[in-house]
């Protein structure tokens, strides 16, 4: 009788803990059902390579680059590998202590040290939720990951528990075992793990230009594969041909999954403990463009092969890097566009020669082959094991090397200015425009890293150098939400406002000072995205009403402030409501008929919203805010924007941005004369 998988699964687990019970009560002849145990192996190194890109790129759509295609497909293979080649190891490991242990049993041992393996993708995930990079400077720039902290010791105390209890080993033979428990975890990470990557390194100078940026992504797969259908065509009856067209079969399998989960799903981010301002991307409505977000040395890539340098020879030269055929899997002109950043890892090599006069970098982007190029501030003293990012956005100083707009061809002079005139920072928001106005989805985006070097002016002078081996084009955008209906209500301890102060989309007159409202509110998520479930918090803006709508432009945008907040509109707690309860889940429903309920809010910000919005749909938030300090007499604009600082729900059109008109409460309808005499008299 097979053991069964339940059995496997639940003695693995133990083995974490128990491993010297777990090994020594493995039977004398165990029967693994093979068919079950190849595919389950297959689908869970899928599971541990979605996981490991997960936590890599911070997002649920774990395929962000097309070399990410290479692990999703060549790890399945390296699950099944890693349980037969553990099995093998081990079972000639006791032959060398002359031991004779049925393979069946040391496969079942290999099988519970494999289910160590298979769950340490899932302590990597620190990395984005406490917002620690893999890849640390204070080591040099070497990558650690939280996984090793859990992986290394287990792998070494369940090997030699393994070897002692299985193999019952005693005396010095104990000692030797523990040797052999020790090295194992570090030579299988840093030797055989690398294999399919020394390949590649061996093997790329002799391949042709056409394999220049491809090859590394089917070299794992196919090494992997060829040691599958190796495996394959010795352990049973099929013959080599038959084995290998097996592999290639399930390569297509992974491949077609992979790409179908990233294209037909919503993946959201992860939310993340930021690091800094410059490289947080923890808001789920928007995204990072995936499959072509990096780009390194002319290939898209995620790692660069080699190191770029800037050393220079003589005082102030300038050098320039392009990278180009940078294409975007989203459609720039259906999303707002946050910013657009050039990311610069330099390596632990260089050299700053003079402090007085040290080296500068700065990113560029072109979204036309070069035509026009946007440029972040300059960076001065650039150090040795940093990440750089230059960021090209509206709130930043940007450069444009040109007098005209849109820019011309990018041109410099001796200052790292332009020849053409501007010299200085430029009109941003004119150029921002431009920039957004020019991109695509095409191939004509290009970057670009622009550096100074100089030297030290000693009379056998040294110079500069400047190494870097990563460069990245990140683009953050927001999914385009824009307000729908909306209607105000009168307030009640309740979940559902009852009492209407005026129809949908009309504004109420008779709001009186201290009056606590009601605001039910709707989103669309327009043709460009999804909003996901548990992806985005919002706060409510009002403003003074300039001109003859809320639509004009010219309005003066405040937050709502907090319930005990000294500000004109601001929160109201009800003692029967919590905020952030969601409206569906406790009884409420839409008054709007909008597709989904959000939540009840008595306070900024909002609770992530709890229903997912696809394509075209609408979701209903319910606000609740007091009239304290508003002018009277004087109509108010309320719109809900993303927390992220940047207006998520624009361009808002006249009839659908909430709108109200506070009652006049200075006038009082008295009629009356004053004695000067001492008497007030009334009538």
């Amino acid at each position: 009788m097979y053991i069964p998988l339940k059995t496997l699964f639940k003695e693995a687990a133990l083995t974490l803990f128990i491993p010297h019970k777990t090994f020594k009560r493995i039977p004398q002849n165990p029967r693994l059902n093979y068919r079950q145990i190849i595919p389950l192996l297959f689908f869970s190194g899928f599971v541990f390579a979605a996981l490991h890109l997960i936590s890599l790129h911070a997002r649920l759509a774990f395929i962000t680059a097309r070399t990410d295609y290479g692990i999703i497909i060549g790890v399945p293979f390296l699950s099944v590998i890693i349980w037969i080649l553990g099995s093998f190891t081990f079972y000639y490991i006791g032959r060398i202590f002359r031991k004779n242990i049925p393979l069946k049993r040391v496969e079942v041992a290999a099988f519970y040290m494999w289910f160590a393996w298979f769950i340490m993708p899932t302590f990597d995930l620190l990395h984005p939720l406490l917002g620690i990079p893999f890849r640390l400077a204070a080591l040099g720039g070497a990558q650690v990951h939280f996984s090793w902290f859990f992986i290394f010791p287990a792998l070494a105390v369940e090997s030699f528990f393994l070897l002692k209890k299985l193999f019952r080993l005693s005396g010095k033979k104990t000692l030797f075992a523990m040797v052999i428990a020790v090295s194992l975890p570090f030579i299988s990470r840093f030797i055989l793990e690398q294999i399919p990557h020394f390949t590649y390194q061996a093997l790329s100078p002799h391949l042709p230009n056409v394999f220049s940026s491809d090859f590394h992504i089917i070299i794992a797969p196919a090494f992997f594969g060829l040691v599958f259908s190796l495996w394959m065509a010795q352990k049973g009856k099929y013959g080599i041909l038959k084995s290998l067209g097996q592999t290639a079969l399930i390569c297509l399998l992974l491949f077609t999954t992979s790409t179908s989960l990233v294209l037909f799903a919503p993946f959201p981010a992860i939310p993340q403990k930021p690091t800094d301002s410059a490289t947080v991307i923890n808001n789920t409505i928007a995204g990072t463009s995936r499959f072509t977000h990096s780009f390194t040395f002319g290939d898209t890539t995620d790692r660069e092969t080699g190191t770029q340098a800037y050393t220079g020879t003589t005082a102030n030269q300038w050098w320039d890097t392009n990278y180009t055929g940078i294409t975007f899997d989203f459609t720039p002109a259906n999303q707002t566009i946050i910013d657009v950043i050039i990311r610069v890892h330099t390596t632990a090599t260089g050299t700053n020669t003079d402090p007085n006069a040290p080296p500068k970098m700065q990113g560029c982007y072109s979204p036309n082959s070069g035509t026009n190029w946007y440029c972040s501030d300059w960076t001065v003293n650039i150090a040795t094991s940093t990440t750089y990012d230059f960021t090209i956005s509206p709130s930043d100083t940007m450069y444009c090397f040109t007098s005209t707009v849109p820019c011309d061809t990018f041109t410099k002079g001796t200052d790292g200015n332009a020849t053409s005139g501007i010299g200085s920072s430029v009109d941003v928001n004119t150029y921002w425009s431009n920039l957004i106005s020019q991109m695509g989805t095409g191939s004509t985006n290009q970057a670009r890293v622009h550096a100074l070097t100089n030297s030290d002016g000693a009379a056998t002078p040294t110079y500069d150098d400047v190494r870097f081996d990563e460069v990245y084009l990140i683009v953050d955008y927001q999914t385009k939400v824009t307000g729908r209906d909306w209607r105000w209500y009168q307030n009640t301890n309740a979940l559902q406002p009852d009492t209407a102060l005026a129809a949908v989309n009309t504004a109420p007159t008779t709001v009186h000072r201290n009056d606590v409202v009601r605001l039910r509110m709707v989103l669309k998520s327009e043709t460009s995205g999804t909003l996901t479930a548990s992806d985005e918090s919002f706060k409510l803006q009002y403003a003074q009403m300039a001109g003859a709508d809320c639509a004009g432009g010219d309005e003066t945008w405040t937050d709502v402030g907090a319930p005990t907040g000294v500000t004109a509109w601001r929160g109201y707690v009800n003692a029967s409501v919590t905020d952030g309860w969601t409206i569906a889940d406790h009884g409420g429903s839409s008054l709007l008929s909008a597709t989904t309920t959000e939540s009840y809010e008595d306070s900024n910000n909002s609770a992530n919203n709890p229903a997912e919005i696809t394509i075209n749909n609408t979701g209903e938030w319910d606000w609740v805010i007091q009239n304290y300090l508003a002018s009277y007499s004087t109509s108010y604009c309320f719109r809900m924007t993303a927390t992220r600082g940047t207006n998520n729900g624009a361009p808002y059109d006249a009839s659908y941005t909430p709108k109200l008109t506070t009652f006049n409460e200075t006038y009082t309808n008295l009629k009356g004369k004053i004695n000067l005499k001492g008497k007030i008299n009334l009538r």
